[in-house]
Order: C-alpha cells, then sequence, then structure tokens
C-alpha cells in the first residue's frame, strides 16, 4: 500500500491470488481506522470540512430512503445529509482527521485538544469552536 500499486501489482509481487490481496489490503486499512496517534505540535492548521453522506456499497442500508439523482447537489447551506471532518495537520506533517458526530465545538474540542501539545499555534478559519480550546 505504502508502494501505491495496484491489487494485481501486489499479488503478483507477493505471490498470492487476487482475492487475497483484496482481503489482507482490507484488513490492514481496517486495523489502521481510527488509530490518529500522531500528537500535533508547533504551528498547526486546522478546518473542518463536510462531505455528502453516503452507504454506497451498504448491503443494509440503514434508512430506506430513495437515492439522490446522479448529478445533484446537496445543500450547502445545512448539515443534513453531510458528514463533518476535521482536518489538522502541523509543520511536520502530522495530520489527525477525525469524523465528528456533530459540527459543535464540544466535538471538535473532544477530538482536537488531546492531540495537541503545549504551546502550539492553532491557525483556523477564525471560527469560535477554535478559540475556546486551551492548550
Amino acid at each position: 500500500m505504502v508502494l501505491k500499486l495496484t491489487l494485481r501489482e501486489a499479488a503478483d509481487i507477493c505471490g498470492i491470488n487476487l482475492k487475497t490481496a483484496f482481503l489482507w489490503r482490507h484488513r490492514f486499512l481496517m486495523a489502521q481506522a481510527g488509530q490518529n496517534h500522531d500528537k500535533l505540535s508547533g504551528i498547526i492548521e486546522v478546518d473542518e470540512f463536510f462531505l455528502a453522506y453516503s452507504e454506497k456499497g451498504s448491503n443494509t442500508l440503514a434508512d430506506k430512503k430513495k437515492p439522490r439523482k446522479r448529478g445533484s447537489n446537496i445543500d450547502k447551506r445545512t448539515s443534513e445529509g453531510q458528514v463533518a471532518i476535521l482536518l489538522s495537520i502541523d509543520r511536520s506533517n502530522h495530520m489527525i482527521n477525525p469524523m465528528l458526530s456533530a459540527d459543535t465545538t464540544a466535538e471538535i474540542a473532544a477530538n482536537f485538544a488531546k492531540n495537541i501539545t503545549e504551546n502550539s499555534v492553532i491557525c483556523s478559519d477564525g471560527s469560535w469552536s477554535y478559540v475556546a480550546i486551551r492548550h
């Protein structure tokens, strides 16, 4: 995965079946999911961004809503149908990117404050959510 090979290339190099390469890649990805062990320090840039919520590929959909028409946009003025992701990176390229359950000050502080060191400088878009975080 570090070499950014296709599954077929990785399977050939490792001498394994294509299906095995696929299963291994997904196991490695699942093992890494949610592991944000990086501590950010120094100058830290932070912002939240939003992606459209999707259950693409799910065999059991949580809600039985009709699918959106392809090419149509979700309403950017509301958080309905969007997932908030907090993206933070420092000048040493340490990065954290947790998914937020809500775009609130408490949620941002809970996911961000524990991952920064003392005396760090936070650069953001000026949101009051970051002013409330003490470091």
